[in-house]
């Protein structure tokens, strides 16, 4: 778990030792956060044998935690969505004896893919959950749940490390001589940044910034640009739209780039869709951008 998430974290703890924490926790942040880290280190802390604030990693409870086969800790991992029949599995095992005695945890990770009928059949245990059952509903898009749903759950919203912070754990994982643009790009998602920075494929964005240029002046076409950025699009359309922002003049944005800004947006929801030509959709708004007649700054 990260160390910025520390000041959310014992809070947490200590109304769970004074069993004044909330049954039905949704915890936010953006992807790549550290959703899953949290949630885990918490059920760890929650499971754990010992009163201690810290998780002692000697009770039969940790062991089992340890090596991924605890009983009395459930998880739900979506592939596209979680339907009816995943939430009710759950509840079963939730509404069961607890193995060890002791506390029972759902995490449900991207809990905002429940379907309605799925989302309704957990509402009944978040009305009246067993005795010493913990729900963990981890999402980056809670305005996608329903509102009954909502107002069942206690909202827990993750902080960003600060830029120092995140330098420092990127330097232990290895990784150094981290461009300012891209750490300001990723700064709540350490994990993403961690992955492209990682990823000797992945294009710089210095790289991109000299293509984007290279555009606007016309030294590129949108085709050989598109074509170069085809595996990596979703994260192109991201860095577009802060390269657009980097480019009005003093915080004002002209209406070429805010109909640029706007195009980008609508987009990025649009490259969601399955079965969507990518490199395509790229190439058409790419061309967009060239025949803008940008000044740069």
């Amino acid at each position: 778990m990260f160390p910025w998430f520390n000041a959310v974290y014992q809070p947490l703890v200590y109304r769970y030792l004074n069993k004044q924490l909330h049954h039905g926790l949704l915890v936010c942040a953006q992807s790549g956060a550290g959703k899953t880290q949290f949630a885990t280190k918490l059920a760890a802390k929650v499971l754990c044998q010992s009163d201690s604030t810290e998780i002692c990693g000697q009770c039969q409870a940790c062991a089992l935690f340890d090596a991924g086969t605890h009983p009395d800790f459930i998880q739900i991992l979506p592939e596209k969505t979680i339907g009816i029949d995943a939430i009710r599995q759950a509840i079963q095992t939730l509404n069961a004896t607890s193995y060890l005695s002791g506390a029972k945890v759902l995490v449900i990770h991207q809990a905002h893919l429940m379907t309605v009928a799925a989302a309704n059949a957990l509402l009944k245990t978040l009305e009246e959950p067993t005795e010493n059952t913990y729900l963990f509903l981890l999402t980056e898009s809670p305005q996608q749940l329903l509102p009954t749903v909502l107002s069942r759950v206690e909202k827990v919203n993750l902080p960003s490390g600060s830029q120092a912070e995140v330098i420092n754990w990127l330097n232990e994982q290895g990784v150094e001589n981290i461009e300012p643009e891209v750490l300001g790009l990723y700064s709540g998602a350490p994990l993403n940044l961690l992955d492209m920075l990682k990823d000797e494929d992945a294009i710089t964005y210095q790289t991109f910034n000299e293509d984007l240029n290279a555009l606007v002046s016309r030294r590129k076409s949108s085709k050989e640009l598109a074509d170069q950025w085809q595996t990596q699009v979703e994260q192109m359309m991201t860095w577009i739209q802060h390269w657009i922002k980097s480019n009005a003049i003093n915080n004002a944005m002209p209406d070429a780039l805010w109909d640029l800004y706007q195009q980008c947006s609508v987009l990025k929801e649009k490259l969601k869709n399955p079965g969507i030509n990518k490199q395509l959709q790229l190439a058409n708004f790419l061309q967009s951008i060239q025949q803008s007649n940008l000044q740069l700054n």
